[in-house]
């Protein structure tokens, strides 16, 4: 679970990580990853209703910050945005995971 001090939940750090981060398009939607302004590492998540109802929105979000607590010791200084798209109500966590994990490897090439 991934705990309140690692989430991104105001506005104006969504537009921020959006605008300057290193992104990548995946079948699990925008990725994003930003140089954090703390030492530790933030995630926030973005569903819209296109993902699917409530339920499952809020399922594709748990999984997305579940995997983002799996992947702490990688995102140590980062902050990562998922924007979730259509597809991402039919991924697994698994491939979440993995999705994620590259678009935080594919940032950190120079």
């Amino acid at each position: 679970m991934l705990s309140s001090q690692h989430r991104i939940n105001r506005g104006e750090d969504f537009r921020r990580i959006l605008r300057v981060g290193q992104k990548s398009r995946t079948t699990l939607g925008t990725i994003a990853v930003a140089d954090g302004l703390s030492d530790s590492f933030r995630c926030g998540v973005i569903t819209s209703k296109a993902v699917g109802g409530a339920v499952i929105r809020n399922r594709v979000r748990r999984r997305v910050r579940a995997a983002c607590a799996t992947l702490a010791p990688s995102l140590v200084g980062k902050d990562v945005v998922v924007r979730c798209g259509e597809q991402a109500a039919n991924l697994s966590y698994y491939e979440i995971l993995s999705l994620i994990e590259s678009a935080i490897e594919k940032s950190a090439r120079p």
